[in-house]
Order: structure tokens, then sequence, then C-alpha cells
């Protein structure tokens, strides 16, 4: 039996979200490393340059959303954000195929929008296309 880590599952999540970029045209450059405030190195598996009015968008796939990641996506934005331009903005994709419409999912949903990380969920990213073209 094929056991996969977190980290391989991850991953592979990663490389569903960079296939649908792919098949829809979406340009954007992988696995970049920014350095925050703290001078710490946060890595975004993906980022979309802006162009016109449309602003620079990071993205993070998020395979399984719990506090820990939350936390983490919160902190590593804030420090990442006020050195970028200022309507840089973040998305999180997260895989929600299994604990969509938990407690523990709808809280952590709520706190990074709290902190203007918009979350999309990977069952309706179609809905959401629309915010990863130029």
């Amino acid at each position: 039996m094929l056991a996969l880590s977190e980290n391989n599952i991850r991953t592979i999540f990663a490389d569903d979200v960079k296939a649908y970029f792919d098949k829809n045209d979406i340009r954007y450059t992988q696995d970049i490393g920014i350095t925050g405030k703290s001078g710490l190195n946060t890595k975004y598996d993906f980022v979309i340059p802006g162009h016109n009015d449309t602003p620079e968008r990071f993205i993070a796939p998020i395979n399984k959303l719990r506090s820990d990641i939350t936390k983490t996506t919160i902190f590593s934005w804030q420090d990442v954000c006020g050195t970028r331009p200022d309507k840089s903005v973040l998305y999180t994709i997260i895989n929600d195929r299994e604990s969509k419409g938990t407690l523990q999912y709808d809280s952590n949903i709520k706190a990074l929008k709290n902190f203007g990380i918009e979350s999309i969920e990977w069952s309706s990213i179609d809905k959401k296309l629309h915010l990863f073209s130029a």
C-alpha cells in the first residue's frame, strides 16, 4: 500500500491548481520567495503579476484548512504584504472536498477573511476564474 505524507498531498493539490491554471491559460510565476518585514522568507506557490488596474495576486493552495495553517497564512501575509505594492492581494485556494461545512473550517475561513485574505473553494473555482486573469 502506498502511503502519502501530508507534504506530498499538499504538493499534489498544488499540482492540481497548476494544471487548472495551465488549462485556463492563466499566466503565473511559480515558487516565489518573498522576504517580509520580519526578514523571514515566505514561499508562495503562484504569483500572478499585476497589470494596469489589476493587482499583483499571490496564490496559496491549502490542502487541509486547519487553525495552524490559518495562523501561519495570516502571519506570513501580514509580514509580506507591507513589502509589496499597495494593492497586492492573497487568495487561498482551499481543497474543500473533505472538510467544508465543519465548524473549524468555517472559523478558519472567517479568520482569513478578517485579515483581507479571500478564500476560494476548489469545488467552485470556476466561478472565480476571472480573479486570475490579467
